[in-house]
């Protein structure tokens, strides 16, 4: 099952995770191999992934493992796909939503800034001096702190009060490890988080509306 799920988010590893399960199976009673393939053909993850290009992924790794600094072009679709050529140190890479993303410093970000990596063209080593993270913060840790994509310092409050039929929908899961909800009488929730950034919070709520009151 955990190959199958590494196939799906790295489709370029198929052949790779294919290899690796036959393998196994060699090694595995019947009984046991028969229990592993019913277990994958029953993992179907819908999610969406959107496509990169796998040596550039794997630049990024070996920049990550190796503690090299990176030179890269990158295209933003907030900026009319401008390409931008930007001096990098890469600390980590995470999936978010349906995209892989790199969080790294920059002369710019030296606190650290995302990048989509879908939307890095190219990336090569410098001799530039590689800097660590923020007081050794970690790429799980920095992920963690995001609504949806974009991690960063807790630094807004919000209060969502949230109506039925969405209020038990959304109970059911957990948006943020911040997050308490407050049940109310009639069904509906309160909902409070402090989290990096309004505007994914605001699209969210947008989308759901009109079963969802901004209160803070």
């Amino acid at each position: 099952a955990g190959l199958r799920m590494a196939e799906h988010f790295l489709p370029h590893l198929h052949e790779e995770t294919e290899k690796l399960w036959s393998k196994i199976g060699h090694m595995l009673p019947q009984d046991l191999l028969d229990h592993g393939e019913a277990l994958s053909s029953s993992t179907v993850v819908s999610l969406p992934v959107s496509s990169l290009d796998p040596s550039i992924f794997q630049k990024l790794i070996d920049a990550i493992k190796n503690q090299k600094t990176l030179k890269i072009k990158y295209s933003s679709p907030y900026q009319n796909n401008e390409v931008k050529d930007r001096t990098i140190f890469p600390w980590g890479v995470y999936f978010q939503s349906h995209a892989w993303y790199l969080w790294a410093g920059s002369p710019e970000h030296e606190d650290g800034a995302t990048w989509r990596i879908s939307r890095v063209l190219s990336c090569e080593e410098t001799t530039i001096e590689w800097k660590c993270s923020p007081s050794g913060q970690t790429v799980e840790e920095y992920a963690a702190t995001a609504w949806f994509a974009r991690p960063g310092k807790l630094q807004h409050k919000i209060k969502l009060h949230i109506f039925m039929p969405l209020a038990s929908i959304v109970s059911e899961t957990k948006w943020h490890p911040t997050q308490q909800i407050q049940q109310k009488e009639d069904g509906s929730i309160i909902l409070t988080a402090t989290v990096p950034d309004l505007e994914e919070v605001a699209r969210w709520s947008m989308s759901c509306a009109p079963h969802i009151e901004v209160l803070e």
